[in-house]
């Protein structure tokens, strides 16, 4: 690609992998989201960090 557009491939491989990153570090922040929004209902409604993870352990790691 970059020998198509006539520029050297260096600032195109520093933009991928900043955005590979970029993109990773949301995804990371959205898990630790819902997990805090799991956390908060299991706490509303009396579960105990065991069930919490009984419970739900299945639909945040599956």
């Amino acid at each position: 690609m970059a020998r198509l557009l006539k520029f050297g491939p260096i600032p195109i491989i520093i933009a991928e992998i900043c955005t590979a990153n970029i993109g990773g570090l949301g995804g990371a922040v959205l898990y630790v989201w819902r997990l805090i929004q799991y956390i908060i209902v299991g706490t509303a409604f009396g579960y105990t960090f065991t069930d919490f993870a009984i419970n739900t352990g299945p639909i945040l790691f599956g």
